[in-house]
């Protein structure tokens, strides 16, 4: 139900307001159109050209999912499955994100990501949120949780993920590398609505 871990709520009615009972998002519309043909809620839908439309939403620990657990729920109508079909993608960068979506199968897909490839190097300047590997990979990434520069000689990582250490100005904090993919049987098909939880 509606409550107070409901942190995104968009009905779609002509609008992309946020009728969350939290702290309300601000969602910014790029080129979505809405639709008063097909709709579950009110009187109309948003519409997803495929190609150029988006909502975006700025960056909050609302959407932290990394606790394990979360809802997406949904209602979804596909005209066609020629490509993928995002839903959500939230993303640090390329090799660290997470991504649900409809395939060309059919299958509603979870992908989550964290796998930097950058090495680390000594006396380089790196900003919060900068990942990087140990020269010797050691199953863990590391990320930046203080800027400054990295020292002349590469720490003793942890390998207990919250861990850190110190490195010149630099602190690091140990994370998980993750890359899972989550999908359900073939269950959408085109031209009818479907419910995504």
């Amino acid at each position: 139900g509606i409550d107070a871990n409901t942190m995104l709520l968009l009905h779609f009615d002509n609008n992309v307001t946020d009728s969350s009972p939290t702290t309300p998002h601000t969602v910014t519309n790029n080129n979505v159109t809405f639709s008063s043909t097909e709709h579950v809620f009110g009187g109309y839908s948003a519409e997803f050209s495929g190609s150029s439309s988006y909502l975006s939403i700025p960056d909050d620990n609302d959407f932290d999912f990394s606790g394990g657990t979360f809802t997406i729920d949904l209602r979804i109508w596909v005209d066609d499955l020629s490509v993928n079909r995002p839903i959500f993608y939230q993303k640090t960068d390329s090799e660290r994100y997470v991504k649900l979506y409809v395939s060309t199968t059919g299958c509603v897909i979870l992908k989550i990501y964290n796998n930097p490839s950058t090495t680390w190097t000594g006396t380089t300047t790196v900003s919060v949120g900068d990942a990087v590997i140990p020269t010797s990979s050691n199953g863990y990434f590391y990320e930046c949780t203080a800027s400054g520069t990295t020292g002349d000689t590469e720490p003793t990582w942890p390998t207990t993920v919250g861990d850190t250490v110190e490195d010149g100005g630099v602190t690091w904090t140990c994370r998980e590398i993750v890359d899972v993919s989550l999908a359900t049987a073939s269950v959408i098909s085109t031209l009818k609505w479907y419910h995504v939880e």
